[in-house]
């Protein structure tokens, strides 16, 4: 059903069935009507690339002048408020979204406005299927008295209103009656998955409006033709015809080449599919593998058209769905494949890993809308513009024997099952297969997170947080932990994926210890992305430039900030902005200055679904991600990288897994080869501790200590409750037995470069 509104969306957000509409009757001219036209495109445009308070803004503000204008025109007030109604829809404002679209047709109702009235009518049946995914209970309260038969009936009504007035767009806009028939065959499917209805009635309405679509002149309507077969091939497929759908799915295929349409990997996928249902394993990895390479240049146009506005994850859109059929067939493959140690099962294995390598880059450049994520690592250790310019640089391959004790764990989550993916240091890769469904684990995750990150004096108990603990280390680490051992791993990176990138691996329990205390642990959104090399220990006690907020403008004071600064001081010489000095622009300037190694803010930050909407305090002008990524050009002297990023006082939106991806890769959006960033927003206190003895270890140049061993070392020291220098300037000591909880600890991840 997700998928199917998904492929929904994605189309109106292609066709633009709810964003603009063609000129009907001309205006004469006049300065306000030039500026509702504006406004009305203007909105459009921003709805569409998820500036959603600004599309908002502008509608709002069409509307108010469409009404004040003299003599008035009923055709611009109905096409304004069609485009306030929709940004109200995507607000998920059903209440008014409802009296909008209904007040813009009764301004229509005297003017012959065929088309304006076909896609208002079909943004209402629109409405009616999304308010029962999406509506709050108020609203189903309000709409439809929560009685789902009420809402069918509402839902169908305005599917043949809808219908009936798409019919009806006279034969010079047939395009447009095409773009409808397509839309509503698939709002139709939507409403027969939604309510799970048998009745034949609604099937029957969606193949009626396809081969109406289908039997077009396909050289003049190549595009609509080619999703009118697809859609068919669908249908075809549901009822397992699969030669009629093979041969439907193929001429759609052929006809989005012709067109040159991006959408062609839906029928590629569709393809995929469809020879797996009959048993062609070769010709369905093939099949997959052309969706998957036109997904790859089509980059630039999946960022464009801008899944983040759906409020979904990016592996729930069609798009994302190509690549995960794909790796679970690949993993299929190779458990049919005996023994482990086969050359065919390591093959598939490594097909599927680099899948997982390629569907986890997308998924962070969809989040940070930015095609070009590697735009900033540098070209032959040393970053130049031409690194600067280029989206073409290809990262070494990462193989693990150059790195003993190090194993990579990729969790793969399916809804009915979740994979693990290990590449032990010898780069022999082993699958296993946990029977455990998404949303068994989504019911584990979100107590473990909240009994994490309740704040003092309501730590949670030990007695709630360790079951739950122990039960996601029992799906996600028990299955591996043999191999690990037998394997002598140190260190573990985690390639997280979905809900997974928004906990604490270093708090999962085994039933006597935690994770942390077995190996060093450390995350990446991939690794292909990051380039594990040593530190450069030679500049690391000469490079800092330590930032803290300890008043910030707004939000709680985090008086021990100071502290925190105080102690790294202690253990390196260092340049400092602090309170009214740590400003936007004086952050920037000082990186204008010279080439630091490390940089450390600590003030509060936030990463949230949508990246505009993250931020780093500062006194004055917060950094964005924006700036974060400015980080490795500001400097006019750098020709390398910086070592580390820390940021000890940020945190993620609550409950929300595409924040966290954010999160996961700050390192890369910045151009650092690491980064050391807190979940949630810990104990001001035990930050600084924690800190303080990060650095120290760091201070100790020892090359046997790769970074994650030094934050593992640091997160021991609380967790045991060890000595601290009398001369701390964190305090001394003496509540060091309260910061045993994984909660003041178990925040701190690594990312990156973990060496």
């Amino acid at each position: 059903m997700k998928i199917a509104w998904l492929l929904l969306t994605t189309i109106m957000a292609i066709t633009g069935l709810t964003v603009s509409f063609a000129e009907e009757t001309p205006l004469p001219f006049h300065s306000s009507v030039t500026t509702i036209e504006s406004l009305i495109k203007l909105s459009d445009e921003h709805r569409i690339n998820g500036k959603e308070a600004c599309a908002k803004s502008e509608a709002d503000e069409a509307v108010n002048l469409a009404r004040l204008l003299n003599p008035p025109s009923p055709l611009l007030l109905a096409k304004a408020l069609n485009t306030q109604g929709n940004n109200r829809l995507v607000a998920k404002d059903y209440l008014n979204a409802v009296t909008t679209y209904q007040e813009a047709l009764r301004w229509l109702s005297p003017l012959a406005q065929p088309q304006l009235q076909a896609h208002i009518l079909i943004n209402i049946a629109q409405l009616w299927t999304d308010v029962n995914q999406a509506g709050d209970d108020a609203q189903k309260q309000q709409l439809y008295q929560n009685d789902e038969t009420i809402l069918l009936h509402q839902a169908t009504q305005a599917l043949q209103t809808a219908l009936a007035a798409t019919r009806n767009l006279p034969e010079a806009q047939l395009e447009d009656k095409a773009r409808g028939l397509i839309h509503l065959s698939q709002l139709a499917k939507l409403i027969q998955t939604e309510f799970t209805i048998t009745d034949p009635s609604l099937k029957l309405i969606r193949y009626q409006a396809l081969r109406e679509v289908s039997d077009l002149d396909d050289q003049k309507y190549r595009r609509w033709v080619s999703y009118a077969n697809g859609y068919l091939g669908e249908l075809y497929q549901a009822d397992q015809r699969y030669l009629e759908a093979i041969q439907l799915t193929r001429q759609a295929i052929f006809l989005a080449q012709a067109a040159s349409l991006e959408e062609i990997y839906l029928w590629q996928r569709q393809l995929g599919q469809l020879w797996l249902a009959q048993g062609r394993v070769n010709e369905a990895i093939r099949a997959y593998q052309q969706a998957i390479a036109q997904l790859k240049d089509l980059r630039p146009w999946l960022t464009a058209t801008n899944y983040k506005s759906l409020s979904k994850s990016f592996n729930e859109t069609p798009a994302g769905q190509v690549y995960l059929e794909l790796i679970e067939l690949l993993l299929q493959q190779a458990k049919q494949s005996s023994p482990v140690v086969d050359t065919q099962c390591q093959s598939y294995l490594l097909k599927a890993q680099l899948i997982v390598e390629q569907f986890r880059e997308v998924e962070l450049e969809n989040y940070f809308q930015d095609e070009c994520l590697r735009s900033h690592e540098p070209e032959n250790k040393e970053i130049s513009s031409t690194a600067i310019n280029s989206c073409t640089i290809t990262p070494p391959k990462t193989t693990l024997k150059s790195f003993p004790g190090t194993a990579v764990l990729y969790p793969i989550i399916f809804s009915e099952h979740l994979e693990l993916l290990l590449q032990l240091p010898n780069d022999n890769r082993i699958i296993f297969t946990v029977p455990v469904q998404r949303k068994t684990i989504e019911k584990a995750v979100k107590p473990f997170k909240n009994y994490l990150t309740k704040k003092p004096p309501a730590v949670a108990p030990m007695e709630k947080l360790l079951p739950v603990a122990q039960k996601l280390y029992d799906w996600l680490i028990r299955p591996v932990e043999t191999h690990l051992a037998l394997a002598q791993v140190e260190t573990l990176m985690v390639i997280p994926d979905g809900l997974l990138r928004s906990i604490s691996w270093a708090a999962l329990h085994d039933g006597t210890g935690y994770l942390i205390e077995k190996y060093a642990l450390a995350t990446a959104p991939n690794l292909t992305l990051i380039h594990p090399e040593s530190r450069t220990q030679t500049k690391i006690d000469k490079t800092f430039l330590l930032n803290g907020l300890s008043a910030p403008p707004t939000g709680e004071s985090l008086p021990s900030v100071k502290d925190e600064i105080e102690a790294i001081e202690k253990l390196y010489p260092v340049e400092k902005l602090f309170d009214q000095e740590f400003t936007r622009e004086t952050f920037r300037n000082k990186l204008q200055e010279r080439p630091y190694s490390v940089i450390h803010i600590a003030s509060h930050g936030k990463f949230e679904s949508n990246p505009e909407e993250s931020f780093l305090m500062t006194h004055h002008g917060n950094l964005n991600l924006k700036d974060l990524k400015q980080i490795g050009q500001w400097g006019s002297y750098r020709t390398q990288p910086v070592d580390l990023l820390t940021l000890s006082a940020c945190e993620t939106g609550k409950g929300n897994d595409k924040a966290a991806l954010g999160l996961s890769g700050i390192a890369v959006k910045a151009g650092v080869k690491s980064a050391v960033a807190s979940l949630w927003v810990v104990n001001d206190s035990s930050t600084c501790y924690l800190m303080e003895a990060f650095y120290r270890q760091l201070s100790n140049n020892n090359p046997k200590l790769s970074l994650a061993k030094v934050l593992q070392l640091a997160q021991w020291q609380l967790l045991k409750g060890t000595a601290w220098p009398k001369s701390s300037p964190c305090g001394d000591g003496g509540l060091r037995e309260n910061y045993k909880h994984p909660g003041y600890w178990a925040a701190f991840i690594l990312i990156g470069n973990w060496l």
